[in-house]
């Protein structure tokens, strides 16, 4: 057979991939969203119309026209014996793949009827081996010849194939015929059709063979693919010698059931009502989603009280046998089937409708309670079908008629009914996205999520009842949501039927909401936050994710209605004449057109030959033109790569004159000053010589003259002074850590050219120059003359330890002449690992374990509060929250205890030290529980989103990903939206290392990080000043050792105070600075004197901050990354952190990035280059 859909080649790719293929598996389920030819293969609700059936283990079943399996591997799946057969070869090695690894099942493929002559079941398999079949039994049927009851099978399906059976078979009789034959004396046909007077075909929804409107009522003129009535087909069934037969109704169709009825619930007396409340709009998601030309559940309804519902049924599942008691064996005796496989399998349920002593009830057959989150389902065994209208079927009469009065009157009823129960939100109720926390909206219970007004019931006496109540969210619900979610769904489904109402036909389901909701006395300014709630409820639901089902129901929302047709004077014959008319029309001008055309090609022609000419002469000067213009480029590009080459040597050696001229300069003062000293020294000399010669006297004088010797033979004091403070406290080294020293060193009679650190034999150069006038001054007081920037200042590395111990440090002072002297500085206490105290915690839900870090000191109350509520409604609700206390005054430390009390997820830890920000952001690092997954990082003022946690650890899917942040919402103190993100794209960054030590994008309020990071490379933290940030630290880490994702959509609000900049605006840096040439004319003394004698008093204290703190912090983050991640990092990334190690002593790496960051650009930096260049060198020109 060639019959295709066009989605084989896909179908074979997903199943040809490895992973779950069992009926309703998650990654198939996922693949039915991508169109309807894929959710015919994968939609978990094709297996629905197995549910009347009686499927038991050993049962054998033939599948014929099985196609890629859907229904085969469910069978399969029930430990049934299955054979399927399908003639499209694509299709049978579907099938296959589908079913591999099931031994109970075989696909043949073949020809039909041919390969139903030949075929026989599969016989059960020992553990180990494959199923083998049984001996065929041949046979042959012959005009004329008796039945044949002589197969093998005991249930034969027939799905969607009969239709076909005269385009590529021998016709629909012969087809019953050959698969009646293949069943046992005592074997059932389950037959799914089309109805060919279906109510959708009788009502112009176009048909699903050939696309046409109206073709069954007119009975398939000139075409052999069709389908039959249910007379038709019931005479050709029991031709076959199937003549016990059960017609059950399937709705929408067969395809994607979620109804099916036994036609002999419409005969029973209340049958025709139960039937419109399980089934409301009857064609409600049809396959391929078309549209008959007027609403159906209205003629459904009237159907169903003239008696002819199950003749006009869309379509037929008929169970036919030999004999009524193989009837009563396959399948079960309900009257109906309600079944939900359409979501994630945690929460699909299947529902039967009895009769139980003359009363019916929705027996739960499968499904059982269960709860993901916020959101639990409950299993409910037993419901009775309450008699009385349903409210959807009222108000869609009023708004039929229409009559708004009666609309207005039953939403009212409806909404006071469905909040009898509100209450005011306490603090206790479980937070996420259908009770976000409002306290001026009331709550309903838990059980009101779904409050479609379907669901209620009129009885008798004017009252209501709510029925169907599944779903249950947590503590409560938002009233305003979930009622405008109800008439949500019921304006969905009034859009798509095309139900009658009162305004303008082309409305979307969005503005029939916004009329409902009027009618109804409700706002619907909550719309956008519905929409991000049903998403989420989606997620949980179906598994779809979060963005696609968002923007699938802001589609949704956005169509426009059809028009009403029955409104057409004329009806279908005006239409049908305004087509005529049309096509009249579109002749004549076609033949206007061709003429035209005619006139045109004749012109086109001559000018195509004088154009061929023109461009035969035009290529010979194109091709000589090209030549030129290529040698010109290239000579071009030889110029701009020498240019660019001669412009960094440039900048290079102008930074390296720099150093030389400033060592140059510092070695001429020191040659002048030392031929001074040479010159006093020559005048001492001769003193000395004449002293001598005194002291020759004084000797000889002195053996005549006792104790005079004692005056010539006293010891010189100690030349060299210095002070140098050590650490008092244990440094913890983890792969590596700095320590930072300062202090002064001065000679007595020479300068000092160097100092150096040493430590473990390495060699540490220190940063001499700073100014000390505390330290002259004292030592001025001794009578010795010390220079005021003698002050030192020096970071010395310390290696990764195996084993604690204590670590000498030692100082050496290089003297102008080359004068080496060394001096023992004592020890420092060294610890190997980092300072880790985990807490141990008690993790109270399921899935990931999400530690979240929130440094506190003097919370307010309010803000505090509101962060507290948004951690408890996050929809992610396996977290514990380490609040790390930074010596809060009494009134703080009493709103962290009063806030968190009864809460075992916040665990308080306090501190009667004040350490800063950085510092306390380390300690609750430090207390992480050893067994978490993720660290999530918190302010004390913010409030999240509720899918915050579950929306970060999307992203650790990806096993690269070291942190996830995500975008931010700026609010100011009262709450107010300020700007709805804080990163425009062009301005957020997190690719580039060098460029994120120059400026963070990186907020640690949106960061969320695994802790293996954390406790390998992240701790402990370098050395804190007053430009150090955590947040900065930690994704530098990340960066280095990994990668870095970014959530683009908003999933908290940043909380500004004060002055705050609104829209987290960040200022050009470079902003007043000249160029980079000046800059660099002023390091080497030829210009630049204009610019620096003209700064503003703030501009010089912005350049003393850089150069005192940010070039620290830049030379510290550098030196740490590379000792700490030497492992990971790129060569090439490893040289740029070497070079910015030396950024405090050289020029030179200072004007190679800010030349690179002219020429090429990097990540977004605002001009930090270039600022941090102009800073060291304003510093070094004072």
């Amino acid at each position: 057979m060639d019959y295709a859909d066009g989605a084989e080649a896909d179908v074979l790719r997903i199943l040809a991939e490895p992973g779950d293929s069992r009926a309703g598996a998650a990654r198939l389920h996922e693949a039915s969203w991508d169109g309807p030819a894929l959710a015919y293969h994968f939609a978990p609700q094709r297996a629905a119309l197995l549910a009347p059936l009686n499927i038991t283990a050993g049962l054998r079943v033939l599948d014929v026209g099985c196609g890629s399996g859907p229904l085969t591997r469910a069978l399969g799946d029930l430990g049934a014996q299955v054979v399927g057969v399908e003639g499209v070869p694509a299709r049978a090695k579907a099938a296959e793949l589908r079913c591999r690894g099931l031994d109970n099942v075989r696909i043949e493929q073949g020809a039909l009827p041919e390969a139903l002559r030949t075929i026989a079941p599969p016989v059960a398999a020992k553990p180990g081996k494959s199923a083998k079949p049984v001996a065929p039994t041949p046979y042959s049927k012959k005009q004329g010849d008796p039945l044949r009851t002589n197969g093998t099978f005991d249930l034969a399906l027939l799905c969607g194939v009969l239709e076909y059976s005269a385009t590529y078979g021998v016709g629909p009789r012969e087809l019953l015929a050959e698969v009646a034959a293949s069943l046992t004396e005592h074997g059932v046909l389950a037959l799914a059709v089309e109805n060919q007077l279906g109510l959708g075909y009788l009502l112009g929804r176009p048909e699903d063979h050939h696309g046409g409107p109206w073709l069954g009522p007119v009975d398939y003129p000139g075409r052999s693919t069709r389908t039959w009535t249910r007379h038709t087909l019931s005479t050709m069934l029991t031709d076959a010698g199937l003549g016990a037969q059960r017609w059950l109704l399937p709705y929408p169709d067969y395809k994607l059931p979620r109804a099916i009825l036994d036609a002999a619930l419409l005969d029973w007396p209340d049958g025709p009502e139960i039937a419109d409340k399980l089934v409301r709009d009857p064609l409600l998601g049809a396959f391929g989603d078309t549209h008959a030309t007027v609403p159906t559940r209205q003629a459904h309804r009237l159907a169903l009280a003239e008696g002819f519902g199950a003749a006009i049924a869309p379509a037929f599942l008929v169970l036919a046998a030999r004999d009524e008691d193989a009837l009563r064996a396959a399948s079960s005796a309900a009257l109906g089937w309600l079944v939900t496989d359409a979501r994630r399998a945690r929460w699909r349920r299947r529902r039967e409708l009895r009769i139980d002593a003359g009363e019916a009830n929705l027996h739960t057959v499968r499904g059982e309670e269960s709860t993901d989150g916020w959101l639990s389902q409950r299993h409910i065994a037993r419901e009775p079908v309450l008699p009385g209208e349903s409210l959807d079927a009222a108000l869609l009469a009023a708004l039929r008629e229409p009559d708004l009065d009666a609309a207005r009157e039953l939403l009212s009823s409806w909404r006071t009914h469905c909040t009898a129960d509100a209450r005011e939100l306490r603090g206790s109720d479980l937070r996420h996205p259908y009770l976000p926390g409002d306290a001026h909206v009331p709550v309903l219970p838990a059980d009101c999520l779904d409050v479609h007004p379907g669901n209620l019931i009129r009885q008798p006496d004017g009252g209501l009842v709510r029925i169907d109540r599944e779903w249950h969210a947590g503590t409560g619900v938002d009233a305003e949501l979930v009622l405008l979610r109800g008439l949500w769904d019921f304006a969905r489904e009034m859009h798509a039927a095309g139900e009658p109402h009162p305004w303008h036909a082309e409305l979307t389901p969005r503005q029939l909401v916004h009329e409902l909701a009027g009618l109804a006395g409700l706002s619907d300014q909550r719309w956008l936050e519905l929409v991000d709630a049903e998403a989420a409820l989606q997620k949980l639901v179906l598994g779809k994710p979060r963005a696609r089902a968002a923007a699938q129901l802001r589609d949704n929302a956005a169509q426009a209605g059809r028009p009403r047709q029955w409104d057409l004077l004329g009806g279908v014959d005006e239409l049908v004449h305004a087509a005529r008319a049309a096509e009249t029309e579109l002749r004549t001008e076609r033949d206007r057109q061709r003429e035209t055309i005619a006139q045109l090609t004749e012109a086109l022609t001559n000018e195509r030959e004088h154009a061929e000419q023109l461009n035969a002469e035009l290529g010979r000067r194109n091709a000589e033109a090209t030549k030129l213009l290529a040698e010109r480029d290239t000579e071009n590009e030889r110029l701009r790569g020498r240019i660019a080459e001669l412009d960094t040597r440039l900048g290079l050696a102008l930074g390296e004159l720099t150093d030389f001229q400033q060592e140059r300069a510092a070695e001429d003062a020191e040659l002048e000053r030392a031929s001074k000293q040479l010159d006093d020294a020559d005048n001492r000399l001769r003193n000395s010589k004449s002293a001598l010669q005194t002291a020759h006297r004084q000797l000889a004088l002195a053996r005549r003259i006792p104790g005079l010797r004692r005056l010539i033979n006293r010891r010189a004091g100690d030349e060299l002074f210095y002070g140098i403070s050590l650490p008092d406290k244990p440094i913890h080294c983890g792969r590596g850590q700095l320590i930072e020293l300062s202090g002064w060193v001065v000679h007595a009679t020479a300068r000092v050219r160097a100092v150096t650190i040493l430590v473990a034999g390495k060699r540490s150069a220190a940063n001499l120059g700073g100014l000390r006038p505390d330290v002259a001054a004292n030592l001025a007081e001794d009578g010795l003359h010390a220079q005021q920037d003698c002050g030192v200042y020096a970071m010395v590395p310390l290696p990764a330890r195996s084993s604690p111990g204590k670590l000498d440090l030692g100082l050496e002072v290089e003297l102008y002449g080359g004068r080496r002297i060394r001096r023992e500085l004592g020890s420092v206490e060294v610890l190997p690992e980092a300072a880790l105290r985990p807490l141990s915690v008690r993790w109270p839900g399921s899935g990931q374990r999400v530690a979240v870090c929130m440094a506190t000191y003097n919370p307010d109350r309010t803000y505090l509060a509101e962060q507290l509520d948004s951690l408890r409604g996050q929809t992610h609700d396996n977290w514990v929250c380490i609040l790390c206390d930074d010596g809060s005054n009494p009134a703080g430390r009493r709103n962290l205890a009063e806030l968190t009390a009864g809460d075992d997820r916040f665990i308080l830890v306090e501190s009667n030290e004040n350490v800063g920000f950085y510092r306390n952001f380390e300690r609750a690092l430090e207390r992480v529980p050893a067994d978490a997954d993720a660290i999530a990082l918190s302010d004390q003022d913010d409030v999240w989103d509720s899918g915050k946690l579950a929306r970060l650890l999307e992203e650790f899917e990806d096993p690269a990903v070291q942190l996830v942040y995500s975008d931010m919402r700026l609010i100011n103190e009262h709450g107010t939206v300020l700007s709805e993100s804080a990163w425009p794209p062009e301005r957020n960054q997190y690719h580039d290392l060098v460029s994120m030590l120059l400026l963070n994008t990186v907020t640690g309020a949106s960061s969320m990080v695994r802790p293996g990071l954390v406790r390998e490379r992240v701790l402990p933290f370098p050395p804190d000043n007053e430009a150090t940030y955590h947040d900065q630290w930690i994704a530098a880490t990340a960066l280095a050792a990994g990668k870095i994702a970014f959530v683009a959509q908003p999933q908290y609000s940043y909380r500004q105070h004060g002055s705050n900049v609104t829209g987290w605006q960040l200022p050009q840096l470079d902003r007043g600075l000249p160029s980079i040439r000046t800059l660099l004319a002023l390091a080497i003394g030829v210009g630049g004197q204009r610019w620096l004698h003209g700064l503003s008093k703030a501009k010089r204290g912005e350049l003393d901050h850089i150069a005192g703190y940010e070039l620290r912090r830049i030379v510290q983050f550098a030196s740490l990354l590379h000792a700490r991640n030497s492992d990971k990092l790129a060569p090439e990334l490893a040289s740029e952190l070497r070079k910015l190690r030396v950024a405090d002593r050289k020029l030179a790496p200072l004007v190679e990035l800010a030349l690179r960051a002219k020429r090429a650009g990097r990540g977004y930096t605002a001009g930090a280059e270039k600022r941090l260049l102009a800073s060291v060198i304003r510093n070094r020109a004072r």
